[in-house]
């Protein structure tokens, strides 16, 4: 009878102890004494003790009958019967008053260990969790759901995620990781999976990107592995090596369907590539492709798997317009459409769609890259955003140069040197008309002329296409440079190349009313941060999605203490990133940075200065700095 009580997972009722104790007590006396440790280690709780979980329900009606059947009821399933029929809702743990009931039906953690902060808990993944078929993976997706940061996800790994009778689990968690959007875009290598507009990716990105790659280079050692068995594979690169490339970016990109939400290949492509590319000298015993697929890829509907030939050619459908965004002639929405006279929805104020190039960083939101201004009978006075026009004149904000009738040129204060046209390329691929347009936009200057090259993206890549580019001078004799990634000209400055989390970037971008978060934002926000003026702050997005910002010094032609001034600027910002520093991390935009890493500009020895100096010419960078503030006292 006691076995029968206490073999299970669930704690027994005082009823049920107070029987064992009646029933054994003339057969052992031990044994009545080890029930009463028990109960002293693990005493009863009483449903009492749960009342304010009643308090979290929302309807009024539940929250009576809840401390009704607490103070009325003994056992838990009772309890839960009462609460299911009066309240109408099923055990959710997404619903606040049943996730109250179920955070206290586990055993209290040990006092050393720490209970987990709302942080790190993945609400989402845990409603996900409900869907799980086994008890293993249900309890193993509980513990990756409420601390993240344990390593309970390896064997989650191992264990679930490729156990088909836990799909629905899996695709689940799929959705919540990587949900499924529209469109697939500036792919390098898996290329046949752009200018997809209306069909859905879970992982269109060039991690994922990089990804395929990889997984083709592991390949071509002759195994596949997976974390529960090793297909051994001919040379994938002599034996239909598109259809292995397909299978690579499938798994990586993972297109999903509306009907299914998983990525897996169909069957019969899993058979057909297997057959002919299977190494079956290698196969274990009673191994066959047919086998090995039932495993792998055991549904063979077009519309519930990935079926490979679509992704075996690039996508005829071209949507790309080059269509530039110039002068309205007729209307102009929000949305930078423009609509003609005849419309029924018309808005009264003639507007001009000004292209307004922007770099976002965060996709939960559209990027714009136009601004479209209107022409009110008064601008707003307090709007202060200056503006230069093709004509050289500053104006108040884009509304006054609006007005005026001009035509921008740049943002910003109007400079002698840049009124006429003089095409630059800037570190971000782009060609500017003037050197003040780039640096209206945070953008150094690579060279003179249109773009005609992207540089290597690495010291060790060798790249022979800025060949053809005329660099300009080092300004500094002496300087040893750096080329950023994707340019073709050493420039004598200090990079920092940033890690930063996407994640945070559209939480920030939706708690600012869905705006963007943009480079020129984040670079604008850096800036503050220099407390040097002969150094200022540029950047871009480069193509392995890293922000490279550069230090760099403003003068045509800087000193070396110029140049170590602005190094030891980025040195002070790199340590900001890398520590967290509250300093930096206080700046919402910026908390959302993860590393960085720096490269500075040195002087040879023969254009380094004599210790002696050295001190002195600090004192003169001081004195330059500190000479403004003192100008403004006086």
């Amino acid at each position: 009878f006691c076995d029968a009580i206490f073999r299970t997972d669930s704690t027994p009722t005082e009823s049920q102890i107070k029987t064992v104790k009646d029933f054994c007590k003339s057969h052992s006396l031990k044994l009545v004494e080890c029930v009463n440790n028990f109960t002293e280690a693990y005493p009863a709780r009483s449903p009492i003790d749960s009342l304010y979980c009643c308090d979290r329900a929302e309807a009024p009606n539940c929250q009576a009958a809840c401390k009704h059947l607490l103070r009325t009821m003994n056992t838990d399933q009772e309890i839960m019967d009462g609460l299911i029929k009066e309240c109408g809702t099923q055990p959710l743990p997404q619903d606040p008053m049943w996730q109250c009931f179920l955070s206290r039906a586990y055993p209290p953690s040990p006092p050393e260990e720490e209970t987990p902060h709302p942080a790190q808990m993945d609400c989402a993944k845990l409603h996900c969790c409900s869907k799980a078929n086994t008890s293993v993976c249900r309890e193993k997706c509980q513990e990756i759901s409420t601390h993240w940061g344990s390593q309970t996800w390896q064997d989650f790994d191992q264990l679930c995620e490729y156990n088909p009778m836990e799909t629905e689990l899996i695709n689940c968690l799929a959705d919540v990781r990587e949900p499924c959007q529209l469109g697939c875009k500036d792919l390098t290598y898996c290329t046949n999976f752009n200018n997809r507009p209306t069909e859905l990716f879970r992982s269109c990105n060039m991690q994922s990107d990089q990804g395929a790659m990889n997984d083709i280079k592991l390949w071509s050692n002759g195994t596949i592995k997976m974390p529960f068995m090793n297909i051994p594979v001919l040379d994938i690169r002599k034996c239909l090596p598109d259809m292995w490339k397909a299978v690579a970016c499938s798994l990586q990109i993972k297109p999903c369907h509306s009907k299914s939400r998983g990525s897996v290949i169909c069957k019969s492509d899993c058979v057909d590539i297997l057959t002919k590319c299977g190494d079956k000298k290698r196969f274990h015993g009673g191994q066959t492709p047919e086998r090995l697929c039932e495993v792998l890829s055991p549904v063979d509907d077009p519309e519930r798997c990935i079926p490979l030939h679509r992704y075996l050619r690039e996508n005829d459908k071209k949507t790309k317009t080059d269509r530039s965004c110039g002068q309205c002639s007729c209307l102009c929405w929000g949305d930078g459409n423009c609509s003609t006279k005849s419309s029924y929805m018309l808005i009264l104020i003639l507007v001009r769609c000004i292209a307004r190039h922007r770099v976002c960083l965060s996709n939960s939101s559209d990027c714009p890259q136009y601004e479209c201004v209107g022409r009110p009978p008064v601008c707003d006075r307090n709007s202060m955003e200056l503006a230069c026009d093709t004509d050289g004149l500053v104006h108040r904000s884009l509304c006054h140069l609006q007005q005026a009738g001009k035509t921008l040129a740049y943002m910003g204060h109007c400079q002698e040197a840049c009124k006429k046209t003089n095409k630059v390329c800037g570190h971000n691929g782009e060609t500017y008309n003037t050197v003040c347009e780039a640096f209206s936009d945070r953008v150094a200057v690579d060279y003179e002329g249109h773009c005609r090259a992207v540089g290597a993206l690495s010291d060790t890549a060798l790249d022979s296409v800025c060949s053809e580019v005329s660099c300009p001078p080092i300004s500094t004799a002496g300087c040893q440079p750096i080329i950023p990634p994707g340019a073709c000209c050493p420039i004598c400055a200090s990079m920092l190349q940033i890690l930063w989390s996407q994640k945070q970037m559209n939480t920030f971008s939706k708690l600012n009313r869905n705006r963007p978060m943009t480079v020129h934002d984040v670079l604008q926000i850096l800036r503050l941060h220099i407390s040097v003026p002969q150094c200022d702050v540029f950047g871009y997005l480069s193509i392995d999605n890293r922000l490279v910002v550069l230090v760099a010094p403003v003068d045509h032609q800087p000193t070396p203490l110029q140049i170590e001034a602005c190094s030891k600027e980025a040195e002070k910002i790199d340590s900001l990133i890398n520590y967290a520093s509250p300093t930096l991390v206080s700046h919402v935009p910026l908390s959302a940075f993860l590393s960085s890493e720096i490269k500075t500009s040195s002087i040879h020895s023969g254009g380094s200065l004599p210790s002696p100096v050295h001190h002195i010419l600090w004192f003169f960078l001081a004195f330059i700095i500190t000479a403004p503030l003192r100008l403004l006292e006086v």
